[in-house]
């Protein structure tokens, strides 16, 4: 009976529709533009005939000089909701160099 399930793969299906509506709500850069939101990867479930207990979704987020990784995520994470986990893999903040610096 997977109708009565609480189906993951679902959830995450409308929270990775959602992000495609994140705004991170700060001013572009001149060169580097705005920050960017992609999703790598979407995995979930064990078979085909039941409710998936589980799914993850991997996003590469890259952000601009200056914008603080935690203050990105707790973003994220409210705009997801409750239900969603958000677990940095790598973070490694952003760099710009002016051409002019030598």
């Amino acid at each position: 009976m997977p109708e009565k399930g609480d189906n993951a793969v679902i959830k995450a299906a409308h929270a990775v529709a959602r992000l495609t509506d994140f705004d991170f709500n700060v001013q572009r850069h001149k060169v580097l533009g705005g920050p960017t939101l992609n999703i790598g990867t979407f995995h979930g479930g064990l078979n085909t005939n039941s409710a998936p207990d589980r799914a993850e979704v991997s996003h590469n987020t890259l952000t601009l000089p200056g914008q603080a990784h935690a203050a990105v995520r707790e973003m994220v994470g409210t705009f997801l909701g409750d239900e969603m986990v958000i677990s940095p893999i790598i973070d490694v903040p952003a760099v710009w160099t002016d051409p002019s610096d030598p």
